[in-house]
């Protein structure tokens, strides 16, 4: 029914295979954001300037907004680390294979 290419492009999933300029983009992404949120105060995305933010308002909007710092950081870490994966497999497959082709 299928010959081997098709069975393998059918069967696999599109992100099972991760190219190097996806993993390098990841890393990077990653780490800048880790770098923003746990940096110095100064940054609006750190987790200590949200902290002051959060610590002016009232009582019933300090519980709503701390209930929502996991969400912010799973949101920072995960979303950055899935658009610098994705970022850094279209530069690796639009821009370097570009140079490769003869």
């Amino acid at each position: 029914m299928f010959d081997d290419k098709q069975y393998h492009r059918v069967m696999t999933p599109g992100f099972s295979r991760v190219s190097f300029g996806g993993f390098v983009g990841f890393v990077f992404v990653v780490s800048l954001i880790y770098f923003l949120v746990l940096g110095p105060e100064h940054t609006f995305l750190s987790l200590s300037s949200l902290l002051h933010w959060i610590d002016k308002l009232s009582s019933k909007e300090r519980l709503a907004m701390i209930s929502f710092v996991p969400v912010y950081l799973s949101f920072m870490i995960f979303g950055g680390g899935i658009f610098g994966g994705l970022l850094g497999h279209y530069i690796q497959k639009h821009i370097f294979h570009r140079h490769h082709k003869s």
